[in-house]
């Protein structure tokens, strides 16, 4: 499944609670910082990724950290 981005100008809790609720794995007000949204990108893509493999979330956060913040 590919993830999913709202980007949008609705910055409201309870619009953002509907993005969710209607299938968003993720939620970002207009405007954007570009940096947040590549950062955002790939943390989605790389959490698909390890959920596809079947991996737990703490067993692959310090891979998470090296590959999407470069440290």
């Amino acid at each position: 499944r590919l993830p999913i981005i709202m980007l949008t100008a609705r910055a409201l809790p309870e619009e953002q609670k509907i993005g969710f609720e209607t299938g968003a794995d993720d939620y970002l007000a207009k405007p954007v910082d570009p940096s947040e949204l590549l950062t955002r990108v790939k943390a989605l893509f790389f959490f698909a990724d390890c959920a596809q493999e079947g991996q737990k979330i703490l067993d692959f956060i310090p891979t998470f950290t090296k590959e999407v913040f470069n440290v």
